[in-house]
């Protein structure tokens, strides 16, 4: 993304600046409902099946595919962590 930079303006920095924002505010809101609806199982599928889509949307770089995925990225990271760390927990008892 960092040599894209100079033809496709800013989107490196706003869609990691996307991630980082939607990781913040799920994590207290989305990632512990998920994880205890869907269990830390298949919640882990779940948030790593959204980083896919990040990694679909590098393919065409531009501000209407990687800012929406990003969002999904920080949506699925704090599913991800919260469900890790439970299923870790669960794992060592």
């Amino acid at each position: 993304m960092q040599n894209l930079v100079s033809s496709i303006g800013w989107v490196g920095f706003w869609s990691l600046a996307t991630i980082y924002l939607f990781l913040c505010v799920s994590s207290i809101l989305v990632g512990p409902f998920v994880v205890g609806i869907l269990k830390p199982k298949f919640s882990l599928i779940v948030g790593s099946l959204c980083y896919v889509s990040f990694i679909v949307a590098n393919k065409w770089p531009g501000p209407y595919t990687l800012i929406p995925t990003g969002a999904l990225v920080g949506i699925g990271g704090s599913i991800l962590w919260t469900a890790q760390g439970t299923y870790l927990t669960q794992c060592s008892s």
